[in-house]
């Protein structure tokens, strides 16, 4: 009997004791994960290195600098590595330029030129590193390449292809626009499935693999986006409602002979790759305007062809 007893009350005591060390000397997470605190920087105000709702924040890779989106001091500001202040450009207003309330901010490493989401401009601003305005793309709408009301918010850059991918808040979508600001692709709608969004707000890209990373803010989930392949893209034209199966038999045609190339060890690049894609647009230039393919789907599947070409290297 004895010994039964101690059978049940030993684990008991022990479990005791290891639940008491945990209370009383919690791990230190913090540590563990080397997550140590630095320093910091910035208060309220307008003056420089003061802030007014800090929202958005990157790092130049080259050269450490520190990119703030200063929202309501509808300002960008620039701190090297240890936070001391170096530049501010921006001031209220909608000229170029200027800024009402900026919320995203993205560097892309390959020119340093500095990415502002203008939220309530319903556009993008690019800069060069010094904060010389460069272009500026978008305005309010819920087309290719307009953004919603509140509008745009994150903003990030695909540093191997230095296109630019925008979280367009309430039109529940991301935008992809290559460097120069013209629109790519698009995907997302309202909802909770597998690749809709319920107002989308912070996007980045993995930098090692590309793919695109969303916060899906009211689903209260984080989305992983793979960039599309030529499959994959061949799979959404094969899907196209109102577009005649003869259609997309053409238009699907050049992509399959692209992938056939590809699978027998053709560089990604090569004029022969490449042509095909050429071979493709053909077809949406000689279709658009017909019964068979309206002018918006001929915009968009332009757009499917320069998203296929700047994965491939054309």
């Amino acid at each position: 009997m004895m010994g039964m007893r101690a059978q049940v009350v030993i684990p008991v005591l022990v479990s005791i004791l290891i639940l008491s060390i945990l209370v009383f000397n919690p791990p230190n997470y913090a540590h563990a994960l080397d997550t140590d605190f630095l320093f910091k920087f910035g208060q309220l105000g307008t003056g420089d290195g003061q802030f007014a709702f800090p929202s958005g924040v990157a790092v130049d890779p080259s050269s450490g600098n520190i990119v703030v989106a200063d929202r309501v001091n509808h300002r960008i500001q620039v701190f090297d590595s240890s936070g001391s202040f170096l530049t501010k450009f921006g001031s209220f207003g909608s000229g170029d330029g200027q800024f009402s309330a900026p919320l995203g901010v993205a560097v892309d490493p390959s020119s340093g030129n500095i990415v502002v989401a203008d939220e309530n401009n319903h556009r993008i601003q690019v800069f060069d590193s010094s904060g010389s305005f460069l272009t500026k793309f978008g305005s309010l709408g819920s087309g290719n390449g307009q953004f919603s009301l509140s509008s745009p918010v994150g903003v990030a850059v695909d540093p191997s292809s230095g296109n630019i991918v925008v979280a367009d808040f309430n039109n529940h979508r991301i935008q992809v626009f290559d460097s120069s600001g013209s629109f790519l692709t698009k995907f997302g709608s309202l909802g909770s499935g597998d690749g809709q969004f319920n107002l989308p707000l912070g996007v980045t890209v993995d930098p090692s693999s590309g793919n695109i990373l969303v916060a899906d803010r009211n689903n209260n989930r984080i989305q992983v986006f793979g960039t599309l392949s030529i499959q994959d893209q061949i799979n959404q034209i094969n899907g196209l409602e109102n577009v005649s199966n003869n259609v997309k038999i053409s238009l699907v045609a050049p992509l399959n002979q692209a992938i056939t190339l590809l699978e027998d060890g053709m560089p990604q690049n090569d004029v022969s790759v490449c042509g095909k894609i050429t071979a493709f647009l053909s077809v949406v230039d000689a279709k658009e305007g017909t019964m068979e393919l309206t002018s918006v789907q001929a915009s968009e599947l332009r757009a499917t062809a320069q998203s296929i070409e700047n994965s491939l290297g054309c």
